[in-house]
């Protein structure tokens, strides 16, 4: 399955999700905490596949459809119909306080050992401790619990992160008496029912990592359109340019046919877009950069959508730079342009013309396959980097 999983790897769709850390400025100072914590753990290593973060190769994520009937139309029809087998049997979903059903969550803990995989011992014992989340002044930041009841007992229920455009399912636990009857399908669906009334800054539906669980469970995730991403966790809001200095020129260029190749000054010109090409050029990586820079790239290449290009003189790269396809982390591009990002030249090679002609070579490289429309940006102050952006053939202008 591990071959497997890398194959999917590099075939994952990308999604960027603003967690907007400014917008609990008003807030208890609990959810400041809990996005930067949710953050750093977005971004730690994988407990299973060590160069992965955990959060970023790999999330289980759903994009959420502009209303909650379409999202329930697209959903398997299996998780449809024990959705309606639960409410037929009198199961209802609604926002409750965790601290008042203390006993129910340890009995929904104690009904089974093993769910996916051993329960850890605390669950297992029943240690239940009251939680301490102070109520949320906005709709922005929250960590609300739903569960599900039947004659006023809960026989089910999931604590959410909402965080900016996500919304995460953290703990979800059902009473395994009663799972047969589709309580856990009812309180996801029931839960992105809310999403829509109560907090309409959630773009995205999220339900953990997806690679390093059993079959089962993904499956279960893919029910409900939780499908793995390339996910780019962005802390906040980028800040406004505090002097005109820094304001941001974004330049455009349209190909409406191959461009030719240029002869370079000096040195092989590569581009590294496939498994192939990692195993064609990694020990020059390694010879450059050191191992752990060289597995970074490696990962980024296998993500599909960037590609490395840049100029080889002897053993070492000497100038590189990312053609990014259809994403931009700062503003918004069409699906099949191209963003040329982080330029970077050996400082013993500067001056010599090669950041603006390999940018032109990787957009010869991209145009012959049907790529017309390229972006790349920079600031105002960096009059260096205009020139070379110019040189490179880019003369638009576009607003962000």
């Amino acid at each position: 399955m591990l071959m497997k999983d890398l194959i999917d790897i590099y075939h994952l769709p990308q999604a960027s999700i603003n967690l907007r850390l400014e917008k609990t400025a008003g807030n208890d100072p609990f959810y400041a905490d809990m996005v930067n914590d949710f953050y750093a753990d977005a971004q730690s290593r994988h407990p299973k596949l060590f160069f992965v973060r955990k959060c970023v190769y790999g999330y289980s994520l759903c994009k959420l459809p502009s209303n909650f009937e379409t999202y329930f139309s697209l959903i398997e029809n299996k998780a449809r119909g024990n959705y309606r087998k639960a409410l037929k049997w009198g199961y209802e979903v609604k926002r409750f306080d965790y601290n008042t059903h203390l006993d129910d969550v340890r009995e929904i803990w104690q009904s089974t050992p093993v769910r996916q995989g051993q329960l850890p011992l605390e669950i297992r014992e029943g240690r239940v401790h009251p939680t301490t989340h102070p109520s949320s002044r906005t709709s922005d930041h929250d960590y609300p619990y739903f569960g599900v009841f039947k004659e006023g007992k809960l026989v089910a229920y999931a604590g959410c992160l909402v965080a900016g455009e996500l919304c995460n399912i953290g703990d979800c636990y059902g009473h395994d008496r009663f799972l047969h009857d589709g309580i856990v399908p009812l309180l996801i669906i029931e839960i992105a029912r809310e999403l829509y009334k109560s907090y309409p800054g959630v773009k995205f539906y999220g339900y953990g990592t997806y690679f390093g669980s059993l079959e089962s469970m993904r499956h279960f995730k893919r029910k409900f359109l939780f499908y793995p991403h390339k996910t780019n966790w962005i802390l906040s809001t980028p800040l406004k340019p505090s002097s005109p200095e820094e304001e941001r020129l974004i330049y455009r260029k349209d190909i409406l046919e191959p461009l030719p190749p240029i002869h370079l000054p000096e040195g092989a010109f590569i581009v590294a877009a496939k498994p192939q090409s990692i195993v064609a050029h990694f020990l020059v990586w390694v010879n450059t950069w050191g191992w752990k820079k060289a597995l970074k790239v490696s990962l980024k290449i296998l993500s599909g959508r960037r590609i490395l290009f840049g100029v080889i003189r002897g053993k070492k790269i000497v100038q590189h730079g990312w053609l990014n396809v259809g994403f931009c982390d700062v503003y918004p591009v069409e699906r099949d342009a191209v963003v040329v990002g982080d330029l970077e030249t050996d400082p013993e090679y500067r001056g010599q013309g090669l950041a603006s002609a390999t940018i032109h070579q990787g957009l010869v490289f991209l145009s012959q396959r049907g790529y017309r429309r390229f972006y790349v940006d920079t600031t105002l102050a960096n009059r260096a980097s205009q020139r070379m952006i110019e040189k490179a053939g880019f003369s638009e202008r576009v607003a962000c």
